[in-house]
C-alpha cells in the first residue's frame, strides 16, 4: 500500500524514509505549529504539486506545518487521503479521516527532532508524498503539524505507525475546485497561478 499516494490505512508505509543509510551530525526542531480556521490538506509542500505547474505567480500561502505547542491537548488527529486526478481535472477532491483514540503516543512520535546530515550524505533522488497531518483539539482549535524527518529529508516512520494505531472515525471530503486565470502583463496575456477555492462536503 501506500507506495506513491497517501491513504488512511497503511500510514507507515508512505511515511517510512526511502534515503540511504546516514548518521546525522546534529538534530533540528523547528518552530511550533500555528492554528488555522480550517483544514488546508496541501499544507505539507509535497502536497502542492495539485497546483498549476503552469503558473507564473505564487500561490495564496499555505499553513506551514509545524510542531506541536506546549500545552496543546488534542482531541483527534486529521488525515488527508490523497486524491487521484487528471492534469486538466476542474476539481480535486481530498478524503479527510478523523483519528481519535489515545494520542499520547502519537504526540511522542511527533516530538522527535529531525536529523541533521552531514557534508556528502548521500540520498535516493524519489520524492516522498506526505499527506497532510492536522491535530484537532476539544475546542476546535487546528493546527498543521510536521512530520520529523531524517538526514534524506524523508518522514522517519515513528509518527505514521501511531497514527495505524489510532481508531479511525467519521470522513469528510474536502473538494479543491481549481480556475485557470489569465491576467495581462506588460501588454500581453498570459496564465496566472490555479486560484483554490476550498469547501468541505
Amino acid at each position: 500500500m501506500l507506495p506513491a499516494v497517501a491513504t488512511a490505512a497503511g500510514v507507515a508505509l508512505a511515511l517510512s524514509g526511502c534515503g540511504m543509510l546516514g548518521i546525522p551530525v546534529g538534530q533540528h526542531r523547528g518552530p511550533g505549529a500555528a492554528p488555522a480556521p480550517s483544514i488546508d490538506c496541501l499544507s505539507e509542500p509535497s502536497s502542492r504539486w495539485l497546483e498549476d505547474p503552469r503558473a507564473t505567480e505564487e500561490p495564496a500561502p499555505h499553513p506551514e506545518p509545524g510542531r506541536v505547542p506546549d500545552g496543546f491537548e488534542p482531541a483527534a488527529a486529521l488525515l488527508c487521503e490523497f486524491p487521484t486526478s487528471s492534469a486538466d481535472a476542474a476539481e480535486d477532491t481530498f478524503t479527510v479521516t478523523r483519528f481519535e483514540g489515545d494520542l499520547g503516543p502519537l504526540l511522542r512520535a511527533l516530538d522527535a527532532p529531525d536529523d541533521v546530515a552531514g557534508a556528502g550524505q548521500m540520498c535516493t533522488a524519489d520524492m516522498q508524498l506526505v499527506p497532510s497531518l492536522w491535530l484537532e483539539a476539544e475546542d476546535g482549535t487546528l493546527l498543521p503539524v510536521h512530520w520529523p524527518r531524517d538526514v534524506c529529508g524523508k518522514t522517519k516512520p515513528g509518527a505514521g505507525e501511531q497514527v495505524e494505531k489510532l481508531k479511525p472515525g467519521t470522513t469528510i471530503e474536502v473538494r479543491i475546485e481549481m480556475f485557470t486565470e489569465t491576467v495581462e502583463r506588460d501588454g500581453r496575456m498570459v496564465p496566472r497561478f490555479a486560484r483554490l477555492d476550498v469547501r468541505e462536503g
